[in-house]
């Protein structure tokens, strides 16, 4: 890696264009710009290294960096990051090792966060770490779904699939409101704003394995496990139904594309078990969670928290099945993938 130095003033990115950092005031932009620092990196160079202990973020300002995982079958693709993309947030954030490999396709040009100027920066000014928070958010939420697409590239996607299934309405029940609060507390929320939901969320009740999400059905509501497990699946063709995760009561879903406004990224339903769920709708959720509201931060740091876990299990699905499949990605040319996030 070559040497840190500061922007020069007629270098600065225009942040703002881009999608993870597109809800920055101007002023924000330039507090966050204060916070970087400058870095070259030669062709090849290694940023960050699987299971390292560092807890460095980048923006990237020009060039491409490739995130992969080494394996026995060689190395493992899992995306392409060009200008305005974030690495290292999740590491960043909860200060667990690396999931990934990190290195420089070409000459790259990073933007280094600085963890000290970041941290005097909210001492002076709170609502630029929600700011920040929600740029990593959007990061997550984009690798996550990247993540997903590149779950259904092992399988042949030609294979025909039967019809989906016309989604049963899930039946509305009554919970008390103590119950709702106990289920809302595990979002971090301060009491106030407990409350708030509680008594407008909605609770439903989902028979043993009935579905409630369906992938590429439109987001209108965010999910909150009361009691039973809910799972989380991607539908694969050819090979069925794989499970990408399983929530137990305090655990959130359904709430990427509400923020993000993209179609849903997988299927959601209870296990054997059923559940009971207390749904949010998007103009609720917005009453607590603004980017240009300090209160937000609590419940951003969750989502953050959540995103972070889903995208490191699904980095780990992902070497498992390249293992299995021989170090071949079906339906690509060499190895790994050439999304970006």
């Amino acid at each position: 890696m070559g040497r840190p130095s500061r922007i020069p003033r007629h270098f600065l990115l225009n942040l703002r264009s881009f999608d993870a950092f597109s809800h920055l005031s101007e002023d924000q932009e330039k507090l966050l710009l204060a916070t970087t620092r400058r870095t070259s990196v030669d062709p090849g160079g290694l940023l960050i290294e699987h299971n390292q202990l560092s807890q460095e973020a980048y923006i990237v300002a020009e060039g491409e960096v490739v995130l992969e995982r080494t394996t026995a079958m060689g190395p493992l693709r899992l995306a392409t990051l060009k200008a305005g993309d974030i690495f290292g947030e999740m590491s960043f954030l909860e200060a667990k090792p690396r999931s990934v490999n990190a290195k420089a396709q070409g000459e790259t040009t990073l933007l280094l966060i600085d963890r000290r100027a970041v941290a005097a920066t909210i001492g002076a000014n709170p609502l630029f770490e929600v700011s920040l928070y929600w740029a990593f958010w959007r990061s997550l939420s984009t690798k996550l779904r990247d993540t997903n697409e590149l779950l259904l590239r092992f399988f042949d996607a030609t294979t025909d699939a039967a019809p989906p299934q016309p989604l049963r309405k899930p039946k509305d029940i009554l919970v008390d409101v103590a119950t709702r609060r106990e289920a809302l507390r595990a979002l971090s929320l301060s009491n106030m704003e407990v409350n708030f939901l509680a008594s407008l969320a909605e609770a439903k009740e989902l028979e043993p394995e009935q579905r409630l999400l369906r992938t590429g059905d439109p987001a209108t509501e965010m999910y909150v496990v009361v009691s039973g497990r809910v799972m989380v699946s991607q539908q694969i063709p050819g090979a069925g139904e794989e499970a990408l995760a399983f929530l137990e009561p305090g655990a959130l879903f359904g709430e990427m594309g509400l923020l993000d406004q993209a179609p849903r990224c997988a299927d959601a339903g209870a296990t054997a078990e059923g559940a009971v769920v207390l749904a949010l709708r998007a103009e609720v959720l917005t009453k607590v969670l603004n980017p240009q509201k300090a209160s937000s931060l609590r419940l951003l740091k969750t989502l953050c928290s959540t995103l972070s876990g889903r995208v490191r299990d699904t980095n780990e699905k992902l070497v498992g099945w390249y293992l299995l499949a021989g170090g071949q990605i079906p339906g690509l040319d060499g190895t790994g993938s050439e999304s970006s996030s």
